[in-house]
This record gives C-alpha cells, sequence and structure tokens, in this order.
C-alpha cells in the first residue's frame, strides 16, 4: 500500500482498523459457532 501523506490519513487507518477488527470478530463467531 502506498504512503499518502494527508491529514485525513489517521482518520482513515482509525476506519480500516475498526472495519479489520469487525471481520476478526465476525470470524471468529463463525469460526465458535463452527465447533
Amino acid at each position: 500500500m502506498a504512503k499518502k501523506s494527508s491529514c485525513h490519513d489517521e482518520e482513515d487507518a482509525q476506519s480500516d482498523a475498526t472495519e479489520l477488527e469487525e471481520n476478526i470478530k465476525d470470524t471468529i463467531k463463525r469460526n465458535v459457532l463452527r465447533y
């Protein structure tokens, strides 16, 4: 991923991290339900 220096970088990273966390939680939930 190319690094772009803008004042929105931190905001974008924050939302990306939140999205990632949600995806991980969903995956874990699915894995737990599978067993």
